[in-house]
């Protein structure tokens, strides 16, 4: 899921389906906000990701693989989204040349009222716009997941990768 990110804040928003800018409003009206970050913001972010992934029953990698990712790609950072001074979401980004990766993405679920995603990756559009970044690389989804919903719901059309192996 690819998209170009556009010349300005308001056609990156006018792009977006009109049930999905619903939602990134219910943000902005419940006063999120959201900061970018370095390692300095890993831990907070660690906790929030972590918890997230054993309430899904996964393994969680341990915090010293996401420092040790963030020390090897430079220009890898984390926008949190802060609801009444405390982080709420956070999604840890990478960046290749103009193209704009986030990857290990959580939320509180005592928070998901407050549309803190759809806010999220609102506003990592929002600073990709700012920062002469064009491409937002949404990642892959299994076909049917409900991530392949989320992202569908931001008008991004699914591309099918094809893979090779020998």
């Amino acid at each position: 899921f690819r998209s170009p990110i556009l010349e300005t804040a308001d056609e990156n928003l006018e792009a977006i389906p009109r049930k999905q800018r619903r939602m990134i409003r219910q943000g902005i009206k419940y006063e999120l906000s959201s900061k970018i970050g370095g390692v300095e913001s890993l831990e907070e972010f660690y906790s929030i990701y972590a918890r997230n992934v054993r309430d899904l029953g996964s393994p969680v990698f341990p915090l010293t693989f996401f420092r040790a990712l963030m020390d090897n790609f430079k220009d890898s950072f984390i926008l949190s989204v802060w609801k009444d001074g405390k982080m709420v979401s956070g999604v840890m980004t990478f960046v290749f040349k103009e193209t704009l990766m986030p990857y290990y993405g959580a939320g509180l679920k005592g928070y998901l009222e407050f549309a803190i995603n759809d806010f999220m990756y609102w506003e990592l559009i929002r600073y990709g716009c700012e920062k002469g970044y064009r491409v937002f690389d949404f990642g892959r989804s299994k076909k049917d997941t409900g991530s392949y919903h989320f992202k569908r719901h931001w008008g991004f059309e699914p591309q099918e990768l094809n893979y090779c192996y020998y």
